[in-house]
């Protein structure tokens, strides 16, 4: 609002932040962690204790051995958006995670809507590449 409100085009701010700050940050972080051992395992039980235990999200969740699917019903950044009257903003929050998860070497990552898009949930499919 203040950057609109400044005649700021604040869309083009945060989407030049998600592609060239907070995404490639993110991306480098997790490039890195997966030089460990077992890191998929890793990922996936941590992943689906985060959305399964916390009061930041309403998540159903379930396991294969390569594959996590988590349905997303309430999420942080979504309801944060929401309450503070720019519920736009959150598909800043979803793209920047194309750019986490995004080409990484032995996560895979796909969805075919998000809350802050506009769909009904978050359909998170993480997977182990080979």
């Amino acid at each position: 609002a203040v950057l609109k409100e400044d005649g700021q085009d604040a869309d083009a701010i945060l989407d030049q932040y998600v592609s060239e700050v907070a995404g490639p940050m993110m991306h480098q972080m997790y490039a890195k962690m997966e030089k460990v051992p077992g890191f998929w395992l890793i990922f996936k039980n941590l992943f689906k204790i985060i959305t399964d235990k916390s009061d930041n999200w309403i998540c159903e969740s379930r396991k294969e051995k390569d594959k996590l699917y988590l349905d997303i019903h309430k999420c942080l950044w979504h309801d944060t958006c929401v309450e503070v009257g720019y519920p736009e903003c959150c598909r800043f929050f979803c793209e920047c995670d194309n750019y986490t998860y995004g080409g990484l070497k032995k996560v895979g990552f796909t969805r075919t809507q998000t809350l802050g898009t506009g769909g009904k949930l978050c359909d998170f499919v993480m997977y182990r590449k080979n």
